[in-house]
């Protein structure tokens, strides 16, 4: 039989003695259903059923549930364990512009809650558990959210990926610099009623200050 990894799986076969003792194999090894905490035994009558909750690939194999008696008999099936065929119900918008020092959430879902999610900036792997402070990744349901804390205006732009299976969801991020002073003001001697001029250069060509004197805000009309 063949199931998907994460899915439960349940192995079944039947017996004419509702009494019979029965044994389970993998692969001509006896499962130890005491250690084992994904594997549950069950005995309804004549029914025997085995349950592997959240099968993985290494359950994959031999399985024989076996009369434990001197015949022996018993009755041997493969398990085959497929890789899930995942898939985005919701995908991430194309792109997104925030400001520096923000914080974005990308957020998509899937179509599985058993879906497994990783998340790429700029072609490369995001592991939040190395910078927690940085990254966050978030999981509920079938809800997938990737936090970026911190916004840096260069570092942190680009493209954001979302992928699960063979699947990918993509956003561009723009990131706008926060206004900075470039070029600060210096200190001017001059004489009286001779006209002096201040220059400040900013990092955005648009941007729009205030004047101060003494700490007291200076008033074009004044």
């Amino acid at each position: 039989m063949e199931v998907f990894r994460t899915k439960p799986t349940i192995l079944e076969c039947h017996v004419n003695d509702p009494n019979a003792p029965v044994k389970w194999y993998k692969n001509g090894i006896p499962l130890d259903l005491e250690r084992d905490k994904r594997l549950k035994y069950h005995q309804d009558m004549t029914r025997c059923i085995l349950r592997i909750f959240k099968t993985t690939k290494s359950d994959e194999g031999e399985y024989t549930c076996q009369i434990a008696d001197d015949r022996g008999i018993k009755t041997t099936g493969y398990l085959y364990v497929e890789e899930p065929q995942w898939r985005f119900e919701t995908k991430l918008p194309p792109t997104m512009e925030t400001d520096e020092n923000n914080k974005v959430e990308l957020e998509c879902s899937v179509q599985d809650e058993d879906a497994e999610c990783d998340w790429y900036a700029n072609g490369e792997k995001i592991l939040p558990e190395l910078n927690p402070d940085k990254y966050e990744v978030i999981s509920y349901g079938k809800v997938r959210k990737l936090v970026v804390k911190k916004l840096h205006p260069v570092y942190d732009k680009g493209k954001y990926e979302c992928k699960t299976g063979v699947m990918t969801t993509s956003c561009d991020i723009e990131i706008r610099p926060a206004l900075r002073i470039e070029k600060g003001l210096v200190d001017v001697n001059t004489i009286e009623e001779e006209e002096v001029t201040f220059n400040v250069l900013l990092n955005k060509p648009d941007s729009r200050g205030k004047w101060f004197k003494d700490g007291k805000m200076i008033y074009p009309d004044q």
